[in-house]
């Protein structure tokens, strides 16, 4: 008999199983109803505590010190202590700023309908023009002196930032330095163990080997290769979990839900059908091979013994020490990292399959970067219909002080009148009615530039938002073994494609790259890389500056203004009143349930506000100000939720925090370079050219007379103070945390054992142990790979006796003969024979009456 004529008789008992091995969990569904005392437990388990008087209690929002989240691991300390600090450090950059804001907003050199947006009034194109008189008097000594004090606001601004990022890294180190005394994890008595054999060992043996060399254990734990199918598990986990809930359902509100539960049966069986293929499928969690192993000591001391022994053996190379030799194989011992930051899933990947996989992910992550630019470059280059300054003094020869009558008499095309009216203020055209209606076209091609802007800013914020999703699944394809690591991948990609499409693009579209001959070749030059600026001039402000500007406005409130004004709010309202439709407990617990903390995009999203904030506020010195409201409200918001809306996160290492730092002194050489151009640009401050100062009007000066400036002297001076910041943040105080992130204080007089540390880590809401089982999010993982491992045996023995009964059979028939009796008794007993494997195979001893699980109806069947 083949497998697919033996499977319809094995259908009920194979069901069975299946069933019976639900109905426990069945029975527990239905017995936990709906309590909201458990489900406010539930919620309180997840949120952030703070330690008073030994104990741990909710705090309130902004009781809560850099040092308590500092209980949650070091990178959730450093991620608030690094907005506080940068908060401080912009109100000075802002308080500085309204120095030159004030000398921008009183320059006039800006026609009335320009300067009546407040972004473009405090930006350099509004710097006093040069007024040249018959005599040639001018106010040349004027516009100098506003340069001089421009100057020093802007050298002594970016000196502070770079002065800061020396002093804060050396914050960042002394707190870490503290967090690895005062708070203890884990991973702080652990240690992680490579080169083990992949069968017949087990981890009583390793318990063994180290105790013998390095003093007691605690915890063996043996991680296991999964062969990359554990997230299919994940989802049976789920199915499971949605099966169950449906049947008590069904029960308690006593209503048709066959068809429902029929369907997620069918998954089921899906499922169980893919997961038979694999080599894991009929191997429990226990029986899979084994990848590497995570020890925990009783103390400190045997941990640090550990990790120095291992490392200057395999320092040895060749003369590897023999009593470290495990089985004849070479080990390996490094610091771990906790148990909540590790993807147990994705240990068993090379380095070579973990390159390919982010070398595939990086190339799509460039992908999408580049259609958003192309996007946010076709919503830049909406086409106003406005003109420039030039063209209405040169082409149209524009003159101010006309009056409507002469405007009306010699104006006649659209641009003539667009110039007059560009002239006009805005608060002029609308009181007086003759002026508005001459002027009716301009408004609406005003109105309609305004809106342009708006909207591609917009446009900019929504489509930062979904590469921020698309990047999140990119940086878990990359199968990192821990978190950080992960969420450090996702920063790096969030923040490029954030500020290139936010400021890089803004320079991009709008440079004239012809200028300098970078696009004769360019195939595509008639639809990109054709801007119309070469320097900063007034117009730039006014037409791509204030594009900047509005961007970071918006970004004071956004993203977060959701989180604040809708989300919490929502989630408080589901909870309030909301509860009525839930029968379990679990459906309850789901609305409880508090939001993940994502650190990664808050990293990524401070970043591109300092980079586009700091690289262009020579000119627009009013982006410090704003800079300074936007990671102002992100700490206070973030504040609150932390304690009322989000999960305490897992316990993020100091690498996140590590690579933000390095990328600061990036960002204030950039300033130096954009600062030396902008203040340089002689359409806002004229240099004397010749005899006559007529003639400073048209006179340009390339980039090595700006360099040789004053204001390029003070800048290259600056980038010195950058190099040496980026050198002590990239190279000393790299090497340095790595150093203190390992080592035990040498300070501690009493060392305490894991056991007298054990339960300050559980009421913190740490895990103690590695085992995966004693983790929420794995532990459901691990429970069906066990169970469908335990069905596919079952299965597999079910159909191997049942071939041996119809060999048996088959034999007889032989014997007897082929008629019709014989083979009437010969059927007849094959399916009594089934029966009784049915009972035989039953398991946990039960022979309760059976139901088909993939044909459940409940109005049917009262079990």
């Amino acid at each position: 008999m083949s497998t697919a004529q033996v499977s319809p008789e094995l259908k009920s008992a194979t069901t069975e199983l299946h069933i019976n091995d639900l109905s426990t969990e069945n029975e527990e569904v239905l017995n936990n109803l709906a309590d909201v005392s458990k489900a406010w437990e539930y919620r309180e388990n997840m949120m952030i505590k703070k330690k008073v008087d030994g104990d741990y209690v909710t705090p309130k929002p902004f009781s809560v010190t850099e040092n308590d989240y500092g209980q949650y691991g070091i990178g959730l300390e450093l991620y608030f202590l690094t907005l506080k600090q940068f908060m401080l450090l912009f109100f000075v950059m802002a308080c500085i700023s309204a120095w030159p804001i004030y000398e921008n907003y009183v320059g006039m050199g800006l026609p009335d309908d320009d300067r009546g947006q407040i972004w473009n009034a405090v930006s350099l194109a509004n710097q006093h023009r040069l007024i040249i008189t018959d005599s040639e008097e001018d106010n040349s000594d004027a516009i100098n002196s506003s340069k001089i004090r421009i100057i020093i606001a802007d050298f002594l601004s970016n000196v502070i930032f770079s002065i800061f990022i020396i002093y804060f890294s050396i914050k960042t180190d002394e707190r870490i330095k503290a967090n690895i005394k005062n708070n203890i994890s884990c991973s702080d008595y652990a240690v992680e163990v490579k080169g083990l054999p992949k069968d017949n060992i087990s981890a009583l043996e390793i318990k063994r080997f180290f105790e013998e060399k390095f003093g007691k254990t605690e915890e063996v734990y043996l991680a296991r290769r999964y062969e990359g199918k554990l997230k299919i598990f994940a989802r049976r986990a789920e199915l499971e979990k949605k099966l169950n809930h449906e049947i008590a359902i069904d029960h308690l509100r006593n209503q048709d839900n066959s068809k429902k539960i029929e369907k997620i049966r069918h998954e089921i069986k899906k499922f169980d059908i893919t997961i038979g293929k694999f080599t894991t499928g009929s191997r429990k969690h226990d029986d899979l091979p084994i990848e590497r192993a995570f020890i925990i000591f009783s103390l400190q001391s045997s941990r640090e013994k550990c990790l120095k022994e291992f490392k200057l053996a395999n320092k040895a190379c060749k003369n590897y020490n023999d009593e470290l030799f495990f089985d004849n194989h070479k080990l390996k011992v490094v610091a771990p990292s906790d148990p909540s930051n590790i993807n147990w899933e994705n240990l068993e990947y090379s380095h070579c399959k973990r390159f390919l996989r982010k070398t595939i992910s990086y190339s799509l992550a460039l992908g999408v970067i580049i259609i958003s630019i192309g996007i946010i470059y076709y919503l830049r280059q909406i086409n106003e219909g406005l003109p420039k300054d030039e063209v209405c003094f040169t082409q149209h020869d524009k003159n101010p002080d006309c009056t409507l009558s002469q405007a009306e008499r010699y104006y006649e095309s659209d641009l003539e009148i667009y110039c007059y009216c560009k002239y006009e203020s805005l608060s002029k055209i609308l009181a007086d009615a003759d002026i508005y209606k001459f002027c009716r076209t301009y408004m609406e091609k005003r109105s309609f530039a305004l809106m342009a802007r708006f909207c591609s800013c917009l446009g900019v914020a929504l489509i930062n938002y979904v590469i921020r999703i698309i990047f999140k699944y990119l940086s878990i394809f990359e199968k990192v073994e821990s978190i950080s690591k992960e969420r450090e991948n996702l920063m790096m990609k969030v923040f490029a494609g954030t500020f290139i499409n936010t400021s890089l693009i803004i320079l991009l579209v709008n440079f004239d790259f012809e200028s300098i001959g970078f696009n004769e070749q360019f195939p595509l030059r008639e639809y990109a890389f054709n801007g119309k600026f070469v320097d900063f001039t007034r117009d730039w402000y006014t037409k791509v500056g204030c594009l900047l500007a509005i961007t970071m406005i918006i970004s004071v409130f956004s993203p977060h203004i959701g989180n604040i004004a809708f989300f919490y709010p929502l989630g408080v309202c589901k909870r309030r009143f909301c509860l009525k439709r839930c029968i379990t407990q679990r459906e309850l617990n789901a609305r409880f349930t508090p939001t993940d903390f994502d650190i990664a995009t808050r990293y990524s999203q401070l970043l591109n506000i300092l980079y586009s904030s700091v690289i262009l506020s020579s000119g627009m010195p009013l982006l410090n100000v704003t800079a300074w409201l936007t990671i102002t409200f992100l700490f206070l918001t973030d504040k609150f939720l932390i304690v009322k809306h989000y999960a305490k996160p897992p316990r993020y290492s100091y690498e996140l925090n590590g690579k933000f730092i390095a990328l600061l002194p990036f960002a204030a050489a950039m300033h130096c370079v954009v600062s030396i151009y902008m203040i340089g640009s002689t359409d806002i401050f004229p240099e004397n050219s010749s005899e006559s100062k007529k003639e400073q009007l048209v006179r340009d000066n390339t980039f090595f007379d700006r360099l040789l400036s004053v204001n390029g002297i003070m800048n290259m001076a600056n980038i010195c103070v950058i190099f040496f910041a980026y050198f002590y943040t990239n190279c000393y105080c790299y090497n340095y945390r790595k150093k203190i992130s390992k080592i035990l204080p040498e300070s501690a007089i009493e060392e305490k054992t894991f056991k007298d540390e054990k339960k300050d880590i559980q009421a913190q809401g740490g895990l103690t142990k590695y085992n995966p089982r004693f983790n929420d999010k794995y532990k459901d993982l691990i429970m069906n790979l066990n169970h469908a491992a335990e069905m596919t045996r079952r299965k597999s023995t079910i159909i191997d006796k049942s071939r041996n009964i119809d060999n048996l059979n088959f034999r007889s028939s032989e014997t007897l003969g082929a008629n019709k009796e014989g083979r009437a008794f010969r059927k007849s007993d094959t399916y009594r024979s089934i029966d009784t494997l049915r009972e035989d195979e039953s398991p946990r001893g039960l022979k309760s009456k059976t139901i088909d699980v993939y044909s459940y109806n409940p109005n049917k069947n009262s079990n």
